[in-house]
């Protein structure tokens, strides 16, 4: 803030400016004058001595940049979940407290294939040559993952870039997936992967992947790998 006000008053004082000198003096008067209030609120705002109609109003727009009264209209019809009624004590909140599991997603080359992060680190920092296309990568190792967690289990999907798909059945998941399955309350060191005996705790396993198969369809959409069609060919 104060660098933008430097700029300004630059500006202001600069020979070439063609604005009389009272009205330049008038300029730069308003805005040491703002500047100091702008002072006042931020040390206001740091102390909570602000008035509470405006911490409220700054809260609010912290959250979704828009004022309380047009927030519900414009919040409701967005996927995903409003998690601001568990600000204030986070810590107590249950995983299941606004959606049935914890959602996580991650795609990127550096689990995929290692030498070509190294590639692309060594010419970015080191040689500086271009970047490699990422048609360059390994992209059928199974690096990419989801994973959901519903208080108790934990169930992951390893997948290659090339190999985006929605299992239903088990035959299916096993067949492009990686999959890991543990249980928190009895393993919370994640030591025994329960996927690795797949008829045992074939309930589990089909009930975790149904989880996330419809946490995925609520709050990402389709789970098609679209956003790499120019990369893997994908339609």
């Amino acid at each position: 803030m104060n660098l933008a006000l430097d700029k300004l008053m630059a500006k202001l004082e600069a020979p070439q400016e063609e604005a009389a000198p009272a009205r330049r003096n008038q300029l730069a008067a308003t805005l040491r004058a703002t500047e100091l209030e702008l002072a006042k609120l931020a040390a206001a705002i740091a102390t909570g001595d602000a008035p509470e109609t405006l911490l409220a109003a700054i809260r609010d727009r912290e959250r979704t940049g828009l004022p309380e009264t047009s927030r519900p209209q414009v919040v409701k019809a967005l996927p995903g979940h409003d998690f601001s009624t568990l600000l204030a004590n986070p810590g107590q909140a249950s995983v299941t407290a606004v959606r049935p599991a914890v959602l996580f997603d991650y795609v990127g080359p550096s689990t995929v294939d290692g030498s070509y992060l190294g590639t692309l680190v060594s010419n970015r920092l080191f040689l500086h040559k271009p970047i490699p296309p990422l048609s360059r990568a390994k992209l059928d190792q199974r690096g990419f993952l989801w994973f959901v967690f519903d208080g108790r289990y934990k169930f992951a999907r390893f997948y290659a870039p090339t190999s985006f798909s929605t299992p239903r059945t088990l035959d299916d998941l096993f067949a492009n997936n990686d999959v890991q399955l543990f249980d928190l309350q009895s393993d919370p060191e994640e030591v025994h992967n329960l996927a690795l005996d797949r008829e045992r705790n074939r309930e589990t396993l089909l009930r975790m992947n149904g989880l996330l198969n419809d946490l995925i369809a609520k709050e990402v959409g389709a789970n098609d790998g679209r956003f790499l069609k120019d990369v893997v060919g994908r339609k």
